[in-house]
């Protein structure tokens, strides 16, 4: 029996030893033949716009690397993922090649869930980290977002320095929370920061502005006004109000 057991066991070793040399035989010729093409992939999230194509990974590519024609073990894969991670609006990168001399890129797209006019009038996104991205330069491609303006210091290029830790918390919270309810998205056109830090909602609908304050924690104050929205006015009585006042507790105040 223990005869037995070895056998079965040198077997089983000899089929290992088998596995790893085809692997690697196939790797060692796939290594010296020729990249003869490749694909793009660009994978974006569910309902988000698409600001990132496969042109722009290939431009970045190519003034980098030559590719078609060149042995893959001539490829720096690990150069072309790092230089195209440090694109702005990409946030994860594999490249790798196959049996049919194709290399192939699968780049993830950031997604900006909010776009910044600050004081100086300079524009740019935030995604949900609040990793700065700049708003696309090719017409047609700007994502639909909440826009945020007012009184905001921070300038592009201190958001583009990945220096400021937490700066954007308040504000992404807020603009998440607005975004994951369909009806306050699609309600909601732009906030605006006034110089004592309260929050302004203005909407895509009315000529009111909804003073919600701060931005902390908005769930209760946003409930209360969908509840007013949905059942509190007809849309003739919307017209009269000049402000709505989220900001006391269990009361909205609406101002003519």
């Amino acid at each position: 029996m223990k005869a037995k057991k070895i056998i079965m066991f040198m077997v089983w070793m000899l089929v290992f030893v088998g596995v790893v040399y085809v692997v690697v035989r196939a790797g060692s010729v796939r290594d010296k033949v020729a990249c003869g093409n490749y694909t793009i992939r660009i994978e974006v999230d569910y309902g988000a716009d698409t600001i990132l194509y496969p042109a722009d990974i290939e431009k970045i590519m190519l003034e980098h690397d030559s590719i078609i024609g060149k042995p893959f073990n001539e490829i720096d894969i690990y150069m072309l993922e790092s230089i195209l991670k440090e694109h702005p609006y990409i946030s994860e990168v594999i490249v790798f090649g196959d049996a049919s001399e194709t290399l192939h890129f699968t780049v993830a797209q950031r997604t900006p869930i909010v776009r910044i006019i600050n004081k100086l009038n300079e524009t740019f996104y935030l995604d949900e980290t609040g990793k700065a991205m700049p708003v696309p330069e090719r017409a047609g491609t700007s994502a639909r977002l909440i826009t945020v303006s007012g009184n905001i210091n921070i300038s592009r290029e201190q958001a583009f320095s990945d220096t400021l830790k937490n700066v954007w918390d308040d504000l992404l919270t807020c603009v998440k929370y607005i975004n994951q309810d369909t009806f306050l998205k699609s309600q909601t056109g732009q906030i605006y920061i006034d110089k004592e830090g309260s929050y302004l909602l203005i909407p895509v609908i009315g000529n009111h502005i909804i003073i919600l304050g701060n931005p902390e924690n908005p769930e209760i104050r946003m409930e209360r006004l969908k509840i007013l929205y949905k059942q509190g006015m007809d849309e003739e009585k919307w017209k009269t109000y000049k402000t709505i006042d989220l900001r006391y507790k269990n009361q909205i105040i609406c101002k003519k």
